[in-house]
């Protein structure tokens, strides 16, 4: 009878270290898929976030602009997770056009952290 050959004994232990290493790299390309994915929703969930708060401002916009016979809108408000803030200030125009105009900007932040989304500015005649 003969003994176990030393020259296979030596190869199996290079499968193992093979099949180790392979793991490790399989591992660490899950963890990197795995950021990547989280990032991506995250970034996806603030986007919305902008994108209604950009809505929501422009609605806010249109409806401190416009005059109407109904009550003015309030200067400040919230909906829905934002707060909205409008502020007018008188505008002079270097061109000197005669027209009385302010200037009209609108402030969405978020309710609970108070982080600033979306801000517009516009001009409006006095009335």
């Amino acid at each position: 009878m003969r003994g176990p050959d030393p020259k296979r004994q030596s190869e199996s232990g290079y499968a193992i270290a093979e099949a180790l290493i392979a793991l490790a790299i399989i591992a660490l390309m899950t963890a990197l898929v795995f950021q990547a994915i989280t990032q991506l929703g995250s970034t996806t969930i603030q986007t919305g976030e902008r994108r209604h708060a950009y809505l929501l401002a422009r609605s806010v916009m249109a409806g401190a602009t416009v005059s109407t016979q109904s009550a003015p809108m309030p200067p400040k408000g919230s909906d829905n997770g934002f707060t909205w803030r409008i502020t007018f200030a008188p505008y002079r125009s270097e061109l000197g056009s005669g027209l009385a105009l302010e200037q009209v900007s609108v402030v969405i932040a978020d309710e609970t952290t108070g982080r600033p989304l979306a801000k517009l500015d516009s001009l409006k005649i006095k009335p």
